[in-house]
């Protein structure tokens, strides 16, 4: 049997062996950057099978506290689950899953991921079961943009300060279902092409990541120490003249917003293990913390 490698954020070769891997399976990814700016922490473990020198094949746990209606649950969410191309179809993924499955199935009461189509069918196998979370959509009665906000850069020292602090210290945006303490997944994002997405109220003190192409929004997240009203904030984050719609990545339950629609997350499916009672309800997990 494979051996399986755990020890990666300690050991320099398994971590440069690691970033080549993903770079192969997962095209454009850079955990270096993530690793050199010291969000790298003890909770994010990657398990590998290597040949040589060569990483081929990985499953990664990110142990973390889940809110699930109103209760922080312990739980791991699984990520960046793959093998090299050369070395697939040979039960490698199987064998990975089974290993993480196991080692956690005591520690955690939720286990869950987020896969692409290509492998919707692949997670049952483990007693995943999918859950269905949805994007709010706005495109009725969007207000007039006063767009006001400051774009932060992270060339500049101060920026960075601000958003550290603010990610720091940030208040759970949902407690339908989401995360507790996820900076460190956050600045993933920021670190992977979000860097130019950071929209700051300096008054309010509130960070947003959002996007906008022809008129059509994407907030990613809204990062604040205190709930508050996005209603009220929303034509201050309005960066274009006429926006078409709003989407919002996070349930409206601590951040309360108007849609009158809803879409499924693109190529993003979630799967869980464990009690999960919100079959029912319409929810997202906050984007900026799925691995």
């Amino acid at each position: 049997m494979p051996q399986i490698i755990t020890n990666h954020r300690h050991d320099p070769l398994l971590r440069k062996a690691y970033y080549r891997f993903m770079d192969e399976v997962f095209s454009g990814v850079d955990f270096l950057r993530w690793f050199n700016h010291g969000h790298w922490n003890e909770a994010y473990a990657p398990h590998s099978i290597m040949d040589g020198d060569r990483m081929i094949a990985n499953a990664s746990a990110m142990r973390m506290n889940v809110w699930v209606e109103n209760t922080l649950v312990p739980a791991v969410q699984i990520g960046a689950v793959g093998t090299v191309e050369d070395y697939r179809y040979q039960g490698l993924s199987r064998l990975l899953m089974e290993h993480v499955l196991d080692k956690f199935a005591h520690q955690a009461e939720l286990i869950f991921l987020f896969a692409n189509e290509s492998v919707i069918d692949f997670y049952p196998r483990f007693g995943f079961q999918r859950a269905r979370e949805v994007v709010f959509v706005a495109t009725r009665d969007l207000p007039s943009p006063k767009y006001s906000a400051r774009k932060l850069h992270l060339a500049n020292a101060a920026d960075v300060a601000i958003a550290r602090e603010l990610i720091a210290e940030r208040d759970d945006p949902t407690r339908l279902f989401g995360a507790s303490d996820f900076g460190h997944i956050t600045w993933f994002y920021i670190l992977n092409g979000f860097h130019q997405r950071l929209h700051y109220l300096e008054d309010e003190q509130i960070l947003f990541i959002l996007s906008e192409n022809d008129g059509v929004v994407h907030i990613w997240d809204a990062i604040a120490r205190a709930p508050f009203d996005m209603s009220e904030i929303l034509p201050r984050l309005l960066p274009c003249e006429q926006p078409q719609s709003v989407h919002y990545y996070f349930s409206p339950d601590r951040l309360p917003f108007a849609y009158d629609s809803v879409a499924e997350p693109e190529d993003s499916y979630l799967y869980v293990r464990g009690r999960f009672p919100l079959e029912n309800q319409r929810f997202k997990f906050p984007f900026t913390a799925q691995t």
